[in-house]
């Protein structure tokens, strides 16, 4: 009797705490081109998601991971696989980014296409060409992998879904406009009334990372100043320089950024309170904390080690150094930021130095197109979602949302329904199985 308590107890607990998708591992090709590889594979990590999936040969949502392990992914994207997955009978597909994983291939640069995974899904569940229509989902970078596997392989993609995807944001692009993301930030800021506070901060401190004094001068003249940028900000190594005090802004204007992104209904009492009544220092303090430190557990910053949290991007910047280069920058006049041009020269000099790559900064305009709009399809749509955070429309529906969220959801899946349409039986939708 006792043995039997046991094991109900133990099928209860693991019930509770398993997880809502299968981990499958696919023999992915190193490298697709097999110049220097040949035929070699490495198990690239998917999740396979299927209590809502009718197995008579239903819709596919396929999402193509970012620069994140794909279950950090899976996380932000409710909408995608329990939502439409319920309401599609579908079954929910997520593949890992290589190199943002535990199980990734070393050196190789090129990380694009994904449809051999695809194919082999559509194989196993006995698609025909003209069966299973597979939607492709991505936001922010992963965005823009979701757009150009649909314009790459249409044959084979039937819709694809870019949340908040800046993919026209290169160099070459016409009519590109490089400082309009720090505009948009800091519209958002200035909504509250923060970005002449937040500009005013800036200020001081490019002033400070301009002095042309030599290290132990500028130490000396501006050891007043120094301490209380120290004491305030809590630095754990103290700056004493130009240098040191360059990378502490860059660490600060991350965190805006960051935040204007990320911005979500439930962290806007935070914004809106933190630069009110505080001296600049510790109004800066207090604010990038919101970001860095939200559970208030840091005794002191270490601004010079990266401002993405606990998730390893480090790999993007290898991708950034091959041939995703988007330069965007402030210029400290239609931003609360400072001018900082983007130095191409300086930007390949790292990029050679470090990584020993050179930026191909012409690949994506020219291998998926978008140098104008001219390229563009004129029945491309485009949803708009003021006030929202990024990629706010992929995430589960919450009492908070902003208004023009909940109609993007709406409109989404209006649109992607059609698109479908014509692969799925014309009585799918009215009598499909309820789940």
């Amino acid at each position: 009797m006792k043995t039997k308590s046991l094991i109900i107890i133990i099928l209860i607990f693991d019930l509770a705490f398993s997880e809502p998708y299968q981990t499958k591992y696919f023999d992915q090709l190193i490298d697709h081109l097999g110049f220097e590889t040949g035929d070699k594979t490495f198990k690239q990590k998917y999740l396979i998601k299927d209590d809502y999936y009718r197995y008579d040969k239903g819709p596919i949502l396929f999402y193509c991971d970012n620069e994140a392990p794909v279950e950090f992914s899976f996380g932000g994207a409710g909408f995608m696989h329990t939502t439409l997955a319920k309401e599609l009978n579908a079954l929910v597909v997520f593949m890992e980014h290589r190199y943002f994983g535990g199980l990734s291939p070393l050196a190789q640069k090129k990380n694009l296409l994904r449809k051999e995974i695809i194919n082999t899904l559509l194989k196993s569940l006995g698609c025909e060409d003209n069966e299973c229509p597979i939607v492709v989902f991505g936001a922010s970078y992963g965005g823009m992998l979701s757009a150009w596997i649909r314009m790459k392989f249409p044959k084979i993609i039937d819709a694809s879904l870019a949340s908040s995807t800046p993919i026209f944001l290169y160099e070459n692009r016409e009519g590109v406009d490089e400082t309009l993301f720090f505009k948009v930030v800091t519209d958002t800021y200035d909504q509250n009334g923060c970005s002449k506070q937040i500009h005013s901060a800036m200020k001081i401190l490019t002033g400070l990372i301009g002095s042309p004094l030599p290290s132990f001068l500028f130490k000396k003249q501006y050891k007043k100043v120094l301490d209380e940028i120290n004491q305030g900000m809590k630095t754990c190594k103290p700056i004493t320089d130009q240098n040191n005090l360059n990378v502490l802004r860059t660490y600060i204007d991350s965190a805006y950024g960051y935040m204007s992104m990320f911005n979500y209904h439930k962290k806007v009492i935070l914004f809106q309170r933190c630069l009110l009544g505080l001296q600049t220092i510790l109004a800066v303090k207090k604010f990038v904390d919101v970001y860095y430190d939200f559970e208030e557990q840091k005794k002191c910053i270490h601004f010079n080690t990266g401002s993405t949290g606990d998730v390893n991007t480090s790999g993007y910047k290898i991708l950034s150094c091959a041939d995703i280069v988007q330069p965007i920058h402030p210029n400290g006049i239609t931003d609360m930021f400072y001018n900082q041009p983007w130095d191409k020269d300086l930007y390949q000099q790292y990029c050679e130095e470090t990584f020993g790559l050179t930026p191909s900064y012409d690949y994506v305009l020219n291998f998926y197109g978008g140098k104008n709009d001219d390229e563009m399809n004129d029945d491309l749509t485009i949803i708009n979602m003021y006030a929202a955070g990024h990629c706010s429309d992929l995430r589960l529906s919450q009492i908070g949302d902003v208004e023009r969220v909940i109609q993007a959801r709406i409109e989404e899946e209006k649109y992607i329904k059609r698109w479908i349409q014509e692969k799925l039986p014309s009585d799918y939708f009215t009598k499909k199985s309820q789940v």
